[in-house]
């Protein structure tokens, strides 16, 4: 079944053995906080509390149950249209469709990612103002603080933990939690926007929380960013994603696998309906690829897609 309402810069995760779809944006980037739940057995929508905080590009993860949205974006409260950092934090229970003010990040920032494993949500990169600037918020061409920190939220003391930097800053990229260890993946540097003012990685690096220690591994075949990604059977599938190519920029239909056990990546069915800022999930060995735009950041006019389409995977 289609998305209730196709946008760009949506996210989510699944819990329960179902899909939540969450965020959105509209044109001159104000975030709509829209919440949908789809359960893949009945292939249906149900309208959700929509966020309580309007924001885009946030850190997602789910664990234990529970789904939470970290850092991202606001709309300004005055002044021309810009990305402004926060430092907020949330919780939603879809059991009860409520949600939960948690204690902030250390700092304000946006395009981050973030997995949930053992108990503790982890979230990586992302990309904020300079402590120095006197803008309110990001826009193209601006000035930036591209940061390596990774950080540990505890939900049980609701606390957050420094931990050893990541190898590569970045944002837009992803991290996933496989076999006890976290790989973060792609993105970009430079810059949170896709169009000339960033580059886009193929980074795969990994991350031990017993050891709290990085290795690289294998990087993506093809560099991008603003993609999607899941975990089937210990593997994870990146589809889509967006990427800028000396004078311009486009959305990808690739597919590619990366087995960590051999830290090996191969090409797998592209997407049908090539795409960025969607949703990405599994439930069970089915992959959902979820709305998104048809077009990359600052290349036009961008149509909201209300698709959702299936691979079944092995």
């Amino acid at each position: 079944a289609p998305a209730p309402d196709g946008e760009e810069e949506v996210f989510g995760a699944v819990a329960g053995g179902k899909v939540y779809l969450m965020g959105g944006i509209k044109p001159l980037w104000k975030p709509i906080g829209i919440v949908a739940e789809y359960d893949p057995a009945a292939n249906k929508w149900t309208a959700k509390k929509p966020m309580p905080e309007l924001k885009h590009h946030v850190g997602i993860a789910a664990l234990g149950g529970k789904i939470y949205l970290m850092g991202g974006f606001v709309y300004p409260a005055k002044g021309e249209p810009a990305w402004v950092p926060v430092a907020t934090a949330w919780e939603y229970t879809p059991a009860t469709d409520g949600w939960k003010k948690l204690a902030s990040m250390p700092k304000p920032v946006g395009a981050l990612a973030c997995a949930g494993l053992n108990g503790k949500v982890y979230c990586s990169g992302g990309v904020r103002l300079p402590a120095w600037s006197k803008r309110s918020g990001l826009r193209p061409g601006a000035e930036i603080e591209q940061p390596n920190d990774l950080l540990e939220y505890d939900p049980a003391s609701n606390k957050w933990t420094q931990k050893s930097p990541m190898p590569s800053p970045r944002n837009h990229h992803v991290m996933l939690a496989v076999g006890g260890k976290l790989y973060a993946i792609g993105g970009r540097i430079g810059g949170p926007y896709v169009s000339g003012w960033s580059t886009p990685m193929s980074a795969n690096e990994e991350y031990d929380p017993a050891a709290d220690h990085w290795i690289p591994r294998s990087p993506m075949p093809s560099p991008r960013s603003a993609f999607g990604a899941v975990v089937v059977n210990d593997r994870v599938h990146v589809l889509g994603g967006e990427e800028w190519r000396q004078y311009s920029s486009t959305v990808h239909r690739t597919h590619e696998v990366y087995d960590p056990k051999a830290n090996r990546w191969q090409a797998s069915i592209p997407l049908a309906t090539p795409r960025h800022g969607f949703l990405a999930a599994a439930v069970g060995n089915r992959l959902y690829a979820i709305s998104g735009a048809n077009v990359s950041g600052g290349s036009g006019p961008h149509i909201g897609l209300k698709v959702n389409e299936m691979l079944e995977v092995k």
